[in-house]
């Protein structure tokens, strides 16, 4: 047996709590949304992940750029000094 839980909001609801109704899930109205925002929104569960998922991959890209430079400022000292003896 499956139950399906729907939330019910009167009428008369209060229009700045309507925000937590329109974000509860993917069923939102979403006309309005034109290009790159249809993917990265805060209106839709999958906006929401794909900006998650963008925000990590820059995260990573920064490490993995720093370390790359460290490396190689590394390598240039290791070198140089090598030369030296």
């Amino acid at each position: 047996m499956e139950t399906h839980h729907s939330l019910e909001f009167p009428e008369d609801f209060p229009g700045e709590l309507y925000a937590v109704k329109a974000m509860a899930g993917d069923h939102a109205e979403l006309e309005h949304l034109k290009g790159w925002q249809k993917y990265y929104n805060t209106y839709t569960i999958i906006g929401r992940r794909n900006i998650a998922i963008s925000t990590y991959g820059f995260i990573a890209l920064g490490v993995i750029i720093y370390k790359l430079k460290n490396r190689n400022s590394a390598d240039k000292h290791v070198a140089v000094d090598a030369k030296k003896h």
